[in-house]
């Protein structure tokens, strides 16, 4: 059955996950840098394989 419960390995629990998102560490991966991208830079980027979005 899909839906039976599965063991969580140490440190991945609900409340860890709570606890690391809530203690001020940068979790994105990228250093935290945020970069000033123009509409026309943005345009740019639309092909298939090179497609980014906006997040405001």
């Amino acid at each position: 059955n899909p839906r039976n419960k599965t063991a969580l390995a140490p440190g991945h629990s609900l409340m860890d996950w709570i606890r690391l998102g809530s203690s001020g560490v940068d979790l994105t991966g990228v250093g935290g840098v945020h970069q000033a991208v123009t509409l026309a830079e943005l345009a740019k980027h639309n092909k298939k394989n090179d497609a980014w979005i906006a997040i405001r």
